[in-house]
């Protein structure tokens, strides 16, 4: 049992560099080549005394992720509090939430998601903030269905994620984990994007609900025999 264990934290760990050499390095430096000079200046925010003063205790790379990890988790909620103050004109009937199944089918649909993020960009911008960052998931929800729509499906999401994680408990068995798994994360989304908009999760839901599907089938052909 170890062993497993210790390939999954040497993954994270792993992953934790990788993504935070990602992030300083997506620096074309046209503000600045210090990446949190240039959060700030996107961002417009202010950081706290004893923040800056990390700053001199860690290489600067180190305090450029830590700048852009504490950005990147945390505006979301404030930029969906200037959300919340302005109206976006149009529903998008879930073109925000599934962007890839909406490209597939605009021209049935006649919804542009590229129209679509291009108008809550300027909303935002128009607010004071970047226009290009992450505004919860629920904003999504909201701007497909309104904030009734966006309350219901809340509501379904929290109720099936419960469920799926209850039969997990119950049954047990590979894809049902999968699924519970996978609904959980999209739970932890929420604060930043809408899960499905996220092609990997959506697609690893899909085919773990398909491949539940082929389980119990393939469960009750041989009972039957049986």
């Amino acid at each position: 049992t170890k062993q497993p264990k210790l390939i999954v934290v040497s993954i994270v760990i792993a992953s934790a560099f990788y993504m935070a050499y990602i992030a300083v390095s997506r620096n074309d430096g046209a503000i600045s080549v210090d990446k949190s000079l240039v959060l700030q200046a996107l961002f417009r925010f202010d950081l706290a005394d004893w923040f800056t003063a990390i700053q001199s205790a860690v290489p600067s790379s180190v305090y450029q992720f830590l700048v852009e990890a504490l950005v990147y988790f945390s505006s979301p909620i404030a930029s969906f509090s200037l959300f919340l103050k302005n109206d976006f004109p149009y529903e998008t009937f879930g073109a925000m939430s599934l962007p890839f199944l909406f490209r597939q089918i605009e021209f049935i649909t006649d919804i542009s998601v590229v129209n679509a993020m291009a108008t809550l960009a300027q909303l935002m911008s128009s607010s004071g903030v970047i226009g290009v960052g992450w505004v919860t998931g629920i904003t999504s929800y909201v701007i497909d269905f309104g904030f009734f729509g966006a309350g219901v499906l809340l509501l379904a999401q929290g109720f099936f994620t419960q469920r799926a994680c209850d039969t997990y408990k119950r049954l047990g068995g590979f894809h049902r984990k999968l699924v519970s798994v996978t609904l959980l994360v999209a739970a932890v989304y929420m604060p930043l994007v809408a899960p499905s908009s996220d092609n990997n999760l959506l697609f690893l839901l899909v085919f773990a609900l398909i491949g539940l599907k082929v389980e119990s089938r393939a469960r009750s052909i041989v009972v039957r025999r049986l």
